[in-house]
């Protein structure tokens, strides 16, 4: 295969061959496309007639939502009578279309930068781009700007026209010279990213992106903070809420089609305020997406060719573009990058060639060397996502009952991706493989086996926390109605599970974690049989003191503070006993600052542990009882607490240990907050705190009350160590 391809001629026929097959059937659905565009315009029509009659007959804020209605209905019009003009199908598409099939290097880019979908629509809209600038087909930026709002733009099924004035804008400022920088090299599935930016949000307009352009004109970096030039406002001026649909009415034909203006001139909450950072940021050439977080909208950001959260309160973030169909999940941004790296091309493109021969051979009917093409490409890339969702259809379609084929599937799969990437992986498992492995007839045994399987290679974590729980639910379910729903399940699969994930930090609390929670569902004597099966896992069969397991557990606390997982952080802490937790600390009441103790349920952590540090303490560390950490012998080392959720700073109260040979550890100190965590991302606030021979240090921070997610005191200096044994941080939460 790697032979017959670098032939550019044979690559090309198989690319083509591909695209002609995804393809398939879809002429039917451009005849009913065109067919209600001419409906919808019939429709339109008739909405703008009730709109019209409600301006007439209503006052106050009626009148003004009725005309900002009005007003959104004649554009949509528009934009529909311009739609009806262009041909159906390929008609008048030639040039374009033989231009496509004559590159095989373009074609690639069509149907290997992620998901290619309506590859006619992807034509037209090329072809119209072109119709009005023929130069867009130059081969280079203005090609691969044309390409990336084809195909999202089709990916969409968004207007033509659309796409045409998306397409023209970034022309237009990339020829000019004013996008960033970074635009000029970005590879076709981040281009798509930018170039595809929400064609049906008013933060995606001409307009918008010109008022960005112009107003939010920024280095990569600065964007995650950009959406702080807007206000944080739950009601406008004259006092509508933000959560009703008069909020921006009053600004009715003015601004309708430019959310950059209205999110910067009236305010806006969570989602508009994420909308404005990440349109910015598109608006100027620089990828970036908006996320959903539980009760809250984040965005995300390419930051020197890394995808950095920006106003997240939460790991659990679903995104608002997705790389891969049905997969929300932050991860995937991360698996495609590795997927199309340059340095993985090769190795890529291979494993697509293998694909699309698969695809013949299944046209063929010839499932046993298609088979053994989806192996090969497997093996070639197992970071492809899409392949592993056309090899589990081709079994589920082909070879059902195959039970053989289903298990090498399943390990080749847990092998290849679940190491660096456990979260895609799941994803797969979940959407398109543990269905079709218990209709296959594997056995409870069998299955219990293969779950397990994903853990004992899960080894890391990947670029965030993601939802273990859930996941673990499933392989729960799969093996328990697989064994009639018995307890000797459940616990059978806890057991190998645990036993799995033990080695790993990342995951090992995480699982206790869950079998703490999965005991509260089993009776009296599977709790029994659900506690002895995890003090043998950890303890080695022997019997363990409360002191012993509050030692065990140090491990997986200190994973969870890592990851910075505060629910699994808590879980596990719930698992010692108090009198562990606390010991002999002895905290006199801090006396507090005004606002509220901000710091409590947070997660600490520190510059790094040593032999002398308790990590089954640390949870005290936010207490009036106490608890202890304590780092090695660190330059400027730091204990760090993040808090619940953002909030504005009052004052910080440090305990320090209470023992006078060591009082010069905490000479001098200082306070600095973060929104990240990370290591460049911290800045000093308030006064340095000079020898004071004091324990107890407070830092007054009222004057400046600095908004953070993160605070942290740091001993400036060293090497020396440092330790604690209580931390509070007050003030009050921010909206």
């Amino acid at each position: 295969m790697q032979g017959f391809i670098r032939d550019p001629e044979n690559l090309r026929l198989l690319v083509m061959y591909y695209i002609a097959s995804a393809e398939t059937g879809a002429q039917e659905g451009y005849k009913r496309y065109n067919e209600s565009l001419k409906q919808n315009v019939k429709n339109k029509q008739a909405e703008i007639e009730r709109h019209e009659k409600d301006v007439k007959a209503r006052s106050g804020s009626e009148k003004l939502r009725a005309q900002f209605l009005l007003g959104n209905a004649r554009t949509d019009l528009k934009k529909l009578t311009n739609e009806a003009r262009y041909p159906a199908g390929l008609s008048q598409c030639d040039k374009v279309l033989k231009a496509i099939l004559a590159d095989v290097g373009w074609m690639e880019q069509l149907a290997f930068s992620g998901e290619m979908h309506n590859f006619t629509r992807v034509v037209q809209i090329i072809n119209a781009i072109a119709a009005g600038d023929a130069a867009a087909l130059k081969k280079g930026v203005e090609r691969d700007i044309c390409t990336a709002v084809a195909l999202e733009y089709a990916r969409n099924g968004a207007r033509l026209t659309d796409a045409v004035d998306r397409a023209r804008y970034f022309l237009k400022y990339w020829r000019q010279g004013r996008l960033n920088t970074s635009f000029d090299k970005l590879p076709m599935h981040h281009r798509r990213v930018a170039c595809g930016w929400k064609p049906d949000h008013n933060s995606g307009t001409v307009k918008a992106f010109e008022w960005a352009l112009d107003n939010v004109h920024l280095p990569d970096w600065q964007y995650p903070a950009s959406c702080w030039r807007c206000g944080y406002v739950l009601d406008n001026v004259f006092g509508d809420s933000v959560q009703g649909p008069s909020y921006y009415a009053p600004w009715a034909g003015l601004r309708t089609d430019n959310h950059m203006w209205l999110a910067k001139n009236v305010g806006a909450v969570c989602g508009g305020l994420s909308h404005f950072g990440a349109a910015s940021a598109c608006a100027n050439g620089v990828p970036a997406l908006a996320s959903g977080e539980p009760g809250h909208c984040s965005y995300i950001v390419l930051v020197n060719g890394t995808w950095t959260p920006a106003y997240s309160l939460s790991w659990e973030r679903g995104l608002h573009w997705i790389p891969w169909s049905n997969n929300w999940t932050y991860s995937a941004l991360h698996l495609t990058d590795d997927l199309y790296a340059t340095k993985e091309a090769a190795r890529t493109r291979l494993a697509q060639a293998y694909r699309i021969l698969a695809t013949v051979y299944r046209n063929r009917d010839d499932d046993a060397k298609a088979l053994q093409c989806y192996e090969a490409s497997a093996k070639a890339a197992p970071l492809n996502y899409p392949m592993w969702r056309e090899y589990s259809a081709f079994l589920v379609n082909r070879m059902p009952q195959n039970k053989e084929a289903w298990a090498k599937l399943h390990v080749r799969l847990c092998m290849g991706m679940a190491s660096c990437y456990p979260e895609q992986a799941a994803e797969l498992l979940k959407q398109c493989v543990y269905n079709n492995m218990a209709v296959c007839g594997l056995s409870a045994k069998q299955l219990t086996a293969a779950c397990a399987q994903f853990w004992k290679y899960a080894d890391k974590m990947g670029p965030d926390r993601w939802r273990i729980e859930e996941f673990i639910d499933r392989q729960l379910r799969l093996c328990k109605d697989a064994a009639g729903g018995s307890e000797d399940a459940v616990i059978s699969l806890y057991a190998k599970v645990l036993a799995a994930a033990a080695p790993h930090d990342a995951y090992a609390g995480s699982m206790m974690s869950w079998g703490n929670k999965l005991s509260a569902s089993l009776s009296q004597g599977g709790q029994k049989r659900l506690s002895d099966t995890t003090i043998k896992v950890l303890g080695s069969g022997k019997d363990v003191s409360s002191a012993q397991k509050a030692k065990l557990l140090g491990g997986p606390l200190l994973a969870a503070e890592k990851a910075r997982d505060t629910s699994t952080f808590y879980a596990i802490s719930k698992m010692i006993d108090p009198k562990e937790i606390h010991g002999t600390a002895d905290i006199p009441a801090p006396n507090p600052f005004p606002g509220k103790l901000v710091s409590e349920g947070g997660l600490p952590f520190a510059s790094s542990t040593s032999e002398w540090d308790a990590p089954h303490t640390h949870s005290g560390l936010l207490t009036q009882k106490g608890g202890k950490i304590h780092t090695g012998k660190d330059t400027n080392a730091w204990i760090a607490v993040k808090l619940s959720r953002h909030a504005y700073i009052t004052g910080v109260v440090f305990a320090g240990t209470n023992e006078w040979g060591l009082i010069h550890r905490f000479r001098p100190l200082r306070v600095q907050v973060s929104d990240t965590g990370n290591a460049d991302d911290w800045h000093d606030v308030g006064a340095e705190i000079p020898s004071t021979g004091n324990y107890i240090n407070r830092f007054d921070l009222q004057q400046e009350r600095p908004k953070a997610l993160y605070v942290r005191v740091l001993r400036p200096g060293g090497p020396e160590f440092f330790h604690a044994n209580g931390i509070y941080v007050y003030g009050e939460p921010a909206a």
